[in-house]
């Protein structure tokens, strides 16, 4: 975990001046109905389910699962690109995500999530422990996480430093995210590698006790290549702590 003390507070960063909206970047927009698909392919959510989206930005994202028909929730600090989701016709909350944000605005109303995710928000987050403790609280019992983030590996290997700037309080590996999500109850069961922001990981994550997912062997490659090949450190198996 690499961290850099110059940094911005977070509400002077995402307000409602915002430049960044997601559906601005058509790579970015295919990459996330590839996404869609995939999900809807793998865990065979229905008009049951409800996806939820940390971060979700102008809703582009959950209008792919809106197009199934799934019911779609939107948490966004960012009032500019949250209101053009509502004129696309995805529900976005517009307020910062944490533990108290669930506690106070989800839980009340028995909202929990069968798919919560998270594209290039966790490294955004001042406080990523009580972050990812909001994570557990708005996840059903059999309810799947995925974030994606980009990998520390590829910023080191290929000194990407343009990936280096004031929204990111953390540069994570898969191995620190691990230690995170663990902490809170939460565990990792897969992990794929993305060409996406110079290289990046998308992990998948569950409930600890949830004993109906099993972890992959690409997480565990994954893991050995993030450790061995980049940092020289001895391997540790995952399923070892």
């Amino acid at each position: 975990m690499v961290q850099h003390e110059v940094y911005k507070n977070v509400t002077e960063i995402f307000d409602d001046k915002y430049t960044y909206f997601s559906s601005y970047s058509s790579t970015w927009v295919q990459h996330l109905k590839k996404y869609v698909d995939a999900m809807m392919d793998r865990f065979n959510f229905n008009s049951d389910s409800l996806v939820v989206e940390i971060a979700s930005n102008d809703g582009c994202l959950l209008e792919n699962f809106k197009n199934y028909k799934i019911p779609v929730l939107g948490i966004e600090p960012t009032s500019n690109t949250a209101l053009e989701a509502e004129k696309s016709g995805v529900p976005t909350i517009i307020d910062f995500f944490g533990s108290e944000f669930v506690k106070t605005r989800l839980l009340p109303d028995n909202l929990k999530a069968d798919l919560l995710i998270g594209n290039n928000v966790l490294a955004h987050v001042p406080d990523i422990n009580d972050f990812v403790t909001g994570m557990k609280l708005a996840l059903k019992p059999k309810g799947i996480i995925t974030m994606e983030f980009p990998q520390l590996s590829n910023l080191i290997k290929y000194c990407e430093f343009d990936t280096i700037y004031y929204e990111h309080f953390t540069y994570l590996s898969l191995f620190t995210v691990s230690k995170v999500f663990s902490k809170s109850g939460l565990e990792i069961f897969d992990c794929e590698e993305l060409p996406t922001h110079g290289g990046s990981i998308r992990i998948y994550a569950k409930h600890a006790d949830n004993n109906d997912l099993h972890k992959t062997d690409r997480l565990q490659k994954i893991f050995e290549k993030d450790l061995l090949s980049h940092y020289g450190a001895q391997c540790i198996p995952l399923n070892g702590g």
